[in-house]
């Protein structure tokens, strides 16, 4: 268990630097920064994945469920954006980060802190 603690630890402090990258996404394509965009979303969706798969380690009980339906619909929406960059499509890139993609990493970190919270606050 002591095992699982330091890797909620390590997801937590990780998903907030994943959300302040985001938002960085957010205001660099708003600004036409298009190429440190590319680039930090990149660095985003790196960090979301490791994310995902050190979750995919913890056991399954200490996960809710509506965690893990989350997960899924935040991946979906990371799709979608990087399906937006591979074509060029910088003004549908900044919808789906804002409409799509920021609401859900935020109601997944939500979720995820909160199931991490009884085991990091013991």
């Amino acid at each position: 268990m002591e095992n699982y603690i330091d890797l909620m630890k390590q997801v937590s402090e990780l998903s907030d630097s994943a959300l302040e990258g985001l938002e960085h996404v957010k205001q660099m394509l708003n600004e036409g920064n298009i190429e440190s965009a590319l680039i930090l979303s990149g660095d985003f969706t790196q960090a979301f994945y490791q994310m995902e798969k050190t979750c995919g380690l913890i056991a399954k009980n200490q996960l809710s469920d509506e965690l893990r339906n989350q997960t899924i619909s935040l991946r979906e929406s990371i799709n979608v954006l990087v399906s937006a960059f591979e074509v060029s499509q910088y003004s549908r890139a900044q919808e789906v980060i804002q409409f799509n993609v920021l609401p859900a990493y935020k109601k997944w970190q939500s979720l995820l802190q909160g199931d991490f919270r009884q085991y990091i606050l013991n």
